[in-house]
């Protein structure tokens, strides 16, 4: 009895039924190799979007009275809610602006989790900048207007300066004052779990209960001590996944070597498997594909891996060192660190890579080097692959700058290269501020706003820096040194909006030494060409020649 039960069950989860077969006529091989893939599909995968009203204040005559109506309503009694004093006179003020938000939680964000949120005006509003403004605290959520307004589930709140565009200058559409972000200023209040949906004629409690034990002989973490695997079977339709923190920055990858976990193969077969994967993944047109699932199987996938690292293909070898990273094998660093520097179509995979190897010490070597790179793209990126798998790492680590009992703080980091100086702000993921270079000074003479409210001068042929407050005797008497600057305008309550426009100034009165540099993260969706390499590889086999 207990043998007929196993054979059914195995049955079940093979599928031994070839499609457009009659029912009841058998596979030739009952038992042929299933992935994961092959039975279910990623679910909650998508973006979800939030939305709610709030209040922007400290605009100083840029702002407009919200007249009667629906977004009034709504604003009204958020600020009930929040406890603020006279909500209709906040309303009524020219120093404030009522605007629309939204934010995007992405697949697998976790509570507490921060991201950014775009804040703009209504149509039809009177306000003209929202620069130098301050979004009081107010929540996000979905929400449906069928007339009268339904509010969906509280998914998130925000607070924070609002930062315009950097790229506004003087020339710049008005309309552009009017829209901006606050950068990290979101806060999820719940878990989006990711989860395997079964396909329609897989579905069975049995199933779920196989391929969850599957991927939990291949991925398993430490909670309270105990060691647990990633999947639960939820139901009959259902399989919940945490994530693994050495995808926890890529979450399509994830799901993508989860896809490539074997339900059921004999012993035979997986050597055969191995064997097969290991010819194939020498080949570029199935390199990629392949590398997937020997990193699927753990450490079986390692030596085939290792093979591909030896190919004269770079495609090749960087599908193998990308999966060989990801299971954190050392010999991947070298070949990620230089078709990271070379090949800018695979930049943003292998700084990834190299950033989920968090316990790797040359991965951090690699890094560090390339913060020295002529690149823009390659410095800034190797530094954001070293925050996200260190952010403690001595050669990055930063201070937070600004008030923390409010959301206007954000991260400083003042880098010791060897590369020529230069200057990174960011107008997404988060407030941050990088200078590449620990001694950079200002070139006299200069006049900068930092906001609505700072000032910074310096007169010709004058070492000193004067940060002055308007209407107000607060100042500070600091040096060109750019740090000292920075510093001394945050602490006469400069925002990192503040700071960013001051740099920006700056700069168009060529008062910096250097650039001013804006999201200049490696992008991802390069086209990798193949015909460069091959007309490469032609080239030298001719020098070659020429040369017996």
């Amino acid at each position: 009895m207990l043998l007929l039960v196993l054979a059914n069950g195995c049955s079940r989860l093979t599928n031994p039924w070839k499609k457009g077969d009659k029912v009841g006529q058998p596979e030739k091989n009952p038992y042929r190799i299933s992935y994961v893939r092959d039975y279910a599909t990623p679910w909650n995968m998508h973006l979800v979007a939030i939305e709610g009203f709030g209040l922007v204040v400290g605009l100083r005559g840029t702002g407009a009275p919200q007249p009667p109506g629906l977004d009034r309503e709504v604003m009204l009694r958020e600020l009930q809610k929040q406890s603020v004093d006279r909500p209709n006179e906040l309303l009524d003020s020219r120093d404030t602006a009522v605007v629309r938000l939204q934010g995007i939680l992405p697949p697998g964000v976790q509570q507490g989790d921060r991201f950014d949120v775009k804040v703009t005006v209504p149509t039809g509003s009177e306000v003209t900048s929202l620069r130098g403004g301050y979004l009081l605290r107010t929540t996000l959520q979905e929400q449906i207007f069928t007339g009268t307004i339904r509010e969906g589930t509280h998914l998130g709140d925000v607070e924070g300066p609002v930062m315009l565009s950097p790229s506004i200058g003087t020339q710049s559409n008005p309309m552009e004052l009017t829209y901006g972000k606050i950068l990290g200023g979101g806060v999820a209040r719940k878990d989006r779990p990711l989860y395997l949906l079964m396909k329609e004629e897989h579905i069975s409690e049995f199933n779920t209960k196989r391929i969850a034990d599957q991927i939990n002989k291949r991925f398993f973490t430490k909670r309270g001590g105990k060691t647990e695997g990633v999947a639960t079977a939820k139901t009959d339709k259902l399989v919940e996944l945490r994530v693994h923190p050495t995808y926890k920055d890529n979450m399509t990858r994830y799901m993508e070597v989860l896809l490539s976990v074997v339900c059921y193969e004999t012993t035979e077969q997986r050597g055969k498997r191995i064997k097969e994967l290991q010819e194939a993944v020498l080949d570029h047109k199935t390199a990629q594909d392949s590398a997937l699932k020997l990193e699927a199987l753990g450490k079986s996938g390692i030596e085939p891996l290792l093979a591909g690292l030896k190919s004269s293909d770079l495609e090749i070898r960087f599908y193998c060192a990308e999966s060989l990273a990801y299971l954190n094998v050392v010999q991947a660093v070298k070949p990620l660190a230089e078709i990271a520097k070379m090949e800018p179509a695979f930049r943003v995979r292998a700084l990834g890579a190299l950033s989920s190897m968090q316990s790797d010490l040359e991965a951090e070597a690699a890094l560090r080097e390339m913060l020295n790179e002529n690149s823009v793209e390659t410095r800034y990126g190797a530094f954001r692959a070293l925050w996200q798998r260190n952010p403690y790492d001595l050669a990055i680590r930063g201070e937070t700058l600004g008030s923390s009992e409010s959301a206007s703080h954000f991260n400083y980091h003042v880098l010791n290269t060897k590369g020529a100086p230069m200057i990174h702000v960011t107008y997404g993921k988060r407030p941050e501020l990088v200078l590449f270079g620990s001694d950079i000074h200002l070139m006299p003479q200069f006049f900068l706003d930092a906001g609505n409210s700072i000032v910074v001068k310096c007169t010709n042929g004058q070492e000193e820096v004067k940060v002055s407050r308007l209407n107000s005797l607060q100042s500070r008497i600091v040096t060109t040194r750019l740090d000292e600057i920075i510093k001394a305008v945050v602490d006469l309550g400069g925002t990192y909006p503040d700071v960013v426009q001051m740099l920006l100034e700056a700069q168009a009165q060529k008062a910096l030494p250097c650039r001013v540099e804006i999201d200049k993260l490696p992008q991802g969706g390069r086209v990798y060409s193949r015909f460069e390499e091959e007309e490469e590889t032609v080239a030298e086999k001719k020098k070659s020649f020429w040369s017996r």
